[in-house]
């Protein structure tokens, strides 16, 4: 009877520490991803840190770890690329657990991690907790700038056209601003003002009378209505030679701006006036991360937008396109009839329609 007695004693322990410890355990496992400040873009690849913690008192026998990864993204597991990653571990009372791993990064796209699945065992049998943790991660992935050549034939073809219009030096009559000194600036540039302000040696910058814009144009349709026959292998290609074109302007000290009909999370069509600096440049390179891979409205409202508002002689558009039709090619004849240079790179699935339009305007074909 004794025997009996301890053994009911015993069982009531066991089951009261199993419903203790679930409910204990719900509030106190947490697990945090941590991802590499620095830019990433396609094709990278980057350490993945999981942070597994138990701020309970209760020790967890067993932890099993599901993610599912978004579709851009694999994990380097193994020697294996892996879409859901599983991970069985154990962990003490009051302990934390870093795991690594590595991250593929196999398309541009800013990406929402799911929430985590998890499956805690309290070690004797008796209960198991099911709970998805929230990580709250996002990435952002970068477009892979494409090899120069279609950047170097619109800006080396630039140069030549406008060599007129472009003056070599600065006025010094117009400053634009201040920026960081270089091995090639003269000293009389210093602005001794902005230095002591910002204790880095800064010159002037002079603005130019006539200085020529590179205006970058992704047209993301590729049907007669708009919504529909979307390619997003396409548009991430558009991205790709968008982003080399940044790349050589910068290089070369062009102003450089991007116009779109793609959807994104700002106001009305997108349109990222032109200017020349490191920021601009990774605002830029970010933006087409980002964008979604739809347009928002039909190519040709935004030659129109831009026919209004941006028509200059010292004007280079170079339009991105996997879509033509005549109201496109009247768009962009009144363009050039206002005095802007017109350049159009095109991309498979466009090539044929656009064969049919008589051109007056440098044109290049993307082999797929």
């Amino acid at each position: 009877m004794m025997l009996l007695f301890w053994m009911a004693i015993l069982v009531c322990m066991i089951w009261f520490y199993s419903r203790l410890w679930e409910r204990n355990i719900q509030k106190n496992a947490e697990i945090i991803y941590e991802l590499p400040h620095k830019p990433v873009q396609e094709d990278d690849q980057i350490e993945f840190w999981i942070r597994i913690e138990n701020k309970s008192y209760f020790p967890i026998p067993l932890i099993h770890i599901n993610q599912l990864l978004p579709e851009g993204l694999r994990w380097i597991y193994d020697q294996q690329a892996k879409q859901k990653l599983s991970i069985r571990t154990y962990l003490l009372p009051k302990q934390r657990v870093r795991k690594r791993y590595r991250i593929r990064c196999l398309k541009r796209g800013y990406y929402f991690f799911e929430p985590v699945r998890c499956v805690l065992y309290d070690g004797i049998g008796l209960n198991e907790v099911h709970i998805d943790l929230p990580t709250d991660t996002r990435l952002l992935v970068r477009p892979q700038p494409m090899e120069e050549e279609f950047a170097s034939f619109s800006l080396t073809e630039l140069s030549g056209e406008y060599i007129l219009y472009r003056w070599y030096h600065g006025d010094e009559t117009r400053i634009s601003g201040v920026r960081e000194y270089t091995a090639n600036d003269p000293y009389k540039q210093i602005d001794w003002k902005a230095t002591a302000k910002t204790r880095k040696l800064m010159v002037k910058e002079y603005d130019t009378t006539s200085q020529t814009s590179i205006h970058v144009m992704l047209n993301l349709q590729s049907h007669d209505y708009f919504r529909l026959g979307i390619k997003k292998e396409i548009v991430d290609l558009q991205c790709r030679v968008a982003a080399a074109i940044f790349l050589k302007a910068q290089e070369s000290g062009f102003p450089y701006g991007l116009f779109s009909n793609a959807a994104w999370s700002g106001p009305g069509v997108l349109k990222i006036e032109p200017n020349c600096s490191y920021d601009h440049l990774d605002f830029l390179l970010s933006l087409l991360g980002k964008i979604k891979s739809f347009p928002s409205c039909p190519f040709s409202s935004v030659l129109k937008k831009y026919n209004d508002d941006n028509i200059s002689k010292t004007n280079h558009l170079i339009i991105l396109t996997s879509f033509w039709n005549k109201e496109i090619t009247e768009r962009i004849g009144s363009i050039i009839k206002r005095g802007s240079h017109v350049s159009v790179i095109a991309f498979p699935h466009s090539q044929e329609r656009i064969f049919k339009w008589k051109r007056k305007y440098p044109f290049t074909c993307l082999k797929s």
